[in-house]
């Protein structure tokens, strides 16, 4: 009877075993093919952010003197009034101007009284401020920090 009883449980833990190795194989395989799929998206994902980046960096990520186009200096004008009038529609204060444009508050004040004149760079950076609009300027100023 010992014999029987030592048998039986050596067939039920063999063929428990033999049980579990299979559906855990399945585990095995579902779980691989998960993680193939997992690594797929993250590749994608990662050269979809570097496409956004490409697009993004240029708009939102430096101040507008280091993103404005090349621009012929002489055919800008600039006038004190012109900058005052441009700052106060869109909503900013010299501070947030400056940020905006790569500048000090200062120069900027310094500009709008008529004390100093912007460089070219900076001409064709306000040029460029002069195209957006308040929500653009207030994104941009949000992004620069």
């Amino acid at each position: 009877m010992a014999n029987l009883v030592g048998a039986l449980r050596g067939e039920i833990t063999r063929l428990s075993k033999k049980v579990v190795r299979d559906e855990t194989a399945i585990m095995q395989k579902m779980s691989v093919q998960y993680r193939r799929a997992i690594a797929d998206l993250k590749r994608r994902i990662a050269e979809l952010e570097k496409k956004v980046g490409i697009i993004e960096k240029p708009l939102l990520g430096k101040p507008v003197a280091e993103q404005a186009p090349a621009v012929e200096v002489e055919s800008l004008r600039f006038s004190a009034k012109g900058l005052a009038k441009l700052r106060k529609r869109l909503g900013l204060t010299a501070r947030e101007f400056g940020k905006l444009i790569g500048v000090s508050d200062q120069s900027v004040y310094n500009w709008e009284f008529g004390r100093a004149r912007p460089m070219a760079t900076q001409l064709a950076a306000i040029a460029v401020a002069r195209a957006m609009g308040r929500r653009e300027a207030r994104a941009r100023i949000e992004k620069l920090g």
